[in-house]
């Protein structure tokens, strides 16, 4: 039971940190959606902070293991690429957060560690995908890095910064998708 009241109070504060950000978030309002005091709340964590960090913890470990089984699975790197891209760009308030603010030293440590982890899965994805002949031979790595970062945050920059472009169909990021993976694929797919 403790650790149910523990999951559910976690859950729920995930639905308020992501729709309501850290400051706006009130502790008040978690406890009355779950139906409980502050007790149990203060039980098993110190305050808001607290609270939130444990929240963004648990989310930057699922972001971890998502990218995992993603660029380790025994998949072509094309699909994977395919994979990372949807994940990259989907929707995740929390992770975000932690990307536009990074005042918390502790909190972009961790954060950091999540962006090396990543990098690293995908960089050893593409030298494989290089030593099985799915990339081409002499392919630069780095190279293949780059443009798939410059994407990706070119991407997810032009939907959160100009929302209104998409519903005039200036911008969508299915097509977005499809272009790198075609450009991709043309200069690095044999």
């Amino acid at each position: 039971m403790k650790n149910d009241t523990r999951q559910l109070i976690m859950d729920t504060a995930w639905k308020h940190f992501s729709r309501y950000g850290y400051s706006q978030t009130n502790i008040n309002d978690i406890c009355k959606e779950i139906g409980i005091t502050k007790g149990p709340l203060y039980y098993y964590f110190r305050d808001k902070s607290d609270l939130y960090n444990r929240v963004i913890i648990t989310e930057m470990e699922k972001v971890r293991r998502q990218y995992a089984e993603i660029f380790t699975a025994d998949i072509p790197v094309m699909e994977m690429l395919e994979k990372d891209m949807a994940l990259c760009t989907a929707e995740n308030p929390l992770i975000q957060q932690i990307d536009e603010s990074m005042a918390s030293g502790r909190r972009k440590d961790r954060y950091s560690k999540l962006s090396a982890c990543v990098y690293e899965l995908k960089k050893a994805a593409f030298e494989q995908g290089i030593a099985k002949g799915e990339l081409k031979a002499g392919s630069s790595v780095d190279d293949m890095l780059n443009f798939l970062y410059i994407f990706t945050f070119g991407i997810k920059s032009l939907e959160n910064k100009l929302p209104v472009i998409s519903p005039l169909g200036f911008f969508e990021k299915q097509k977005a998708i499809s272009l790198f993976l075609t450009t991709f694929r043309e200069k690095y797919v044999d």
